[in-house]
């Protein structure tokens, strides 16, 4: 790509590139930002992590989720999502699983666990702080053996 991005028929470059041609603008993380990109909980991608959550783990339900978790014998903890097409189309699905992930990573203190979350209707309409509260719930319930 020719530096002139401007000629007639040339395209405009790509953000990468933009950012490597004009620079990026720095941008602080504040202490909120910063705590939470420490904090970040690992991923359950594999059907049969899934299963083995579901099979040898236990399973608490609140009115906005239901939360599966085991014991995984590693340093960090990983997240799995369940969020299915009955709770709505694509952007619903989605907004849930970006509230559910936001109350995991805030909430998850303790390393070493494998963590479920199946997302109900509620999710998508329930204030965050009861998402919160609700996941809390089912975490002190599940760790304290309740």
């Amino acid at each position: 790509m020719s530096d002139n991005h401007r000629e007639k028929g040339a395209q405009r470059p790509r953000a990468t590139e933009r950012r490597r041609l004009y620079g990026a603008p720095a941008k602080a993380l504040s202490e909120s930002e910063t705590a939470a990109s420490e904090k970040k909980l690992g991923r359950l991608q594999k059907r049969p992590d899934f299963l083995c959550v579901r099979e040898k783990g236990r399973k608490w339900v609140a009115p906005t989720m239901t939360v599966q978790v085991m014991e995984n014998g590693l340093d960090q903890s990983r997240l799995g999502l369940i969020v299915t097409k009955k709770l709505g189309n694509a952007v619903v699905r989605n907004r849930i699983k970006r509230r559910l992930r936001a109350v995991a990573t805030e909430c998850v203190d303790s390393s070493g666990l494998d963590i479920v979350i199946l997302g109900r209707q509620a999710t998508a309409t329930e204030p965050y702080e009861k998402l919160k509260k609700d996941f809390k719930w089912c975490l002190k319930k599940l760790l304290n053996g309740s």
